[in-house]
């Protein structure tokens, strides 16, 4: 028997990719046919929805007294009080850079989804980039084994020292398959609904997935709309583009200019918070392609979805989507909004190259499952376990 301790507190409505993942790898991993005990750890504003999701019936869930993300009371009780609750058999598992720091009887596992915060820290305000710093350079350093996903996240993780030989696996992850019982709940707004009956009766549109923030570079997708919008217009082609960009707010905001944002909005740029899962999928089921401007990224879980409903992909040139996507995607100078204007109008109106890329996608994205995911994570663990008994 496998004794796993999840800490699952980044789980939660409105949760983000670092969310989802945690959730996708802990049902995963509570649907192997193995040897695994699991006992999972909510906040206790979330247990209650962790209750109705019947893929977590045989977990035991656990409600954490503090928010991980409560600082400083939730960082004394990650140090202090956290230690107690896990039982010295089991493998501790954050999933998300969270672990008890200092020496522990028992293993940890730690996943580091990116270190955009070494890497690019622009993006990111000098307190949160302070405190996450060193959160991950603490989890590095306590950790027995960590997990990225992504070969370009590896190779950044060895270039800055974080790790040890031997203690970095590369895992992959997979798309969000939706998860209904997680959202809060509220209808989306009137305005939302219409929006998407229209696209259920036909009407294309470009998609992107991910928060308002200046790492996404929202600018970037509302200048490129705006320059198609005008290019159509002098070629006096009628077609009515929208672009839907489903995301809440990024902890730094929105970096668009006002100006910008208006006048996207009036070419079809429509921005959606907390979309129900049902609403989403009509949304990929209708899209053109799925477009990412990401300036940084560590893997890409939309990319993924993307591929997998069989999407045509245009993405910015980074090291992640190269290794996600592959030949499957149409690429763009990071920040070139008229070479993403161009690659948007050509698959708008080149039905031979949105089949291919259509196909591609659908090819590519065949070669992820969480079902896998969870394989290697179960191998690593029971080579921990090994290591333990040894």
């Amino acid at each position: 028997m496998i004794n796993i301790f999840f800490d699952a507190r980044t789980v939660e409505p409105g949760m983000t990719g670092v969310g989802r993942y945690s959730l996708n790898l802990l049902k995963s991993l509570a649907a192997l046919d193995s040897d695994l005990r699991i006992r999972a750890l909510f906040n206790r504003d979330s247990i209650n929805y962790a209750r109705q999701d019947k893929a977590l019936n045989f977990i035991d869930l656990i409600a954490a007294p503090v928010r991980h993300d409560s600082h400083p009371a939730g960082d004394f009780w990650l140090r202090y009080r956290l230690p107690r609750v896990v039982d010295n058999h089991e493998i501790y598992m954050g999933p998300a850079f969270i672990i008890p720091g200092g020496d522990q009887p028992f293993f940890r596992i730690v996943t580091i989804h990116d270190v955009g915060v070494f890497t690019h820290p622009r993006f990111f305000r000098l307190r949160f980039r302070v405190w996450l710093r060193q959160a991950i350079r603490r989890a590095c350093r306590d950790a027995d084994r960590i997990i990225v996903p992504s070969r370009y996240v590896s190779g950044q993780v060895d270039a800055l020292g974080l790790a040890e030989p031997g203690q970095l696996t590369v895992i992959g992850e997979s798309g969000d398959p939706g998860h209904p019982c997680w959202h809060r709940g509220s209808p989306d707004s009137d305005m939302q609904t219409e929006e998407i009956t229209g696209l259920s009766a036909g009407s294309a549109c470009f998609l992107t997935v991910a928060t308002h923030e200046p790492r996404k570079d929202p600018t970037t997708a509302c200048r490129a709309l705006i320059h198609m919008s005008q290019q159509m217009k002098d070629r006096g082609v009628c077609l009515k583009t929208k672009w839907f960009w489903i995301g809440g707010e990024g902890p730094f905001g929105d970096p668009s200019p006002d100006e910008i944002r208006q006048d996207a909005n009036a070419c079809g740029f429509h921005r959606m918070e907390d979309l129900a899962d049902t609403s989403l999928r009509t949304v990929f089921r209708s899209a053109l392609a799925y477009v990412s401007c990401s300036l940084d990224e560590g893997f890409g879980l939309p990319l993924v979805e993307a591929m997998q409903a069989g999407l045509p992909m245009i993405v910015s040139d980074i090291p992640a989507h190269r290794e996600v996507a592959g030949d499957a995607a149409l690429y763009f100078r990071p920040g070139d909004w008229i070479g993403l204007a161009r690659l948007m109008l050509r698959i708008q109106t080149e039905n031979p190259l949105r089949v291919k890329y259509a196909h591609r996608s659908r090819v590519r994205g065949s070669a992820f499952s969480w079902k896998c995911t969870a394989e290697q994570t179960c191998q690593l663990i029971r080579s921990v376990m090994e290591q333990r008994d040894k």
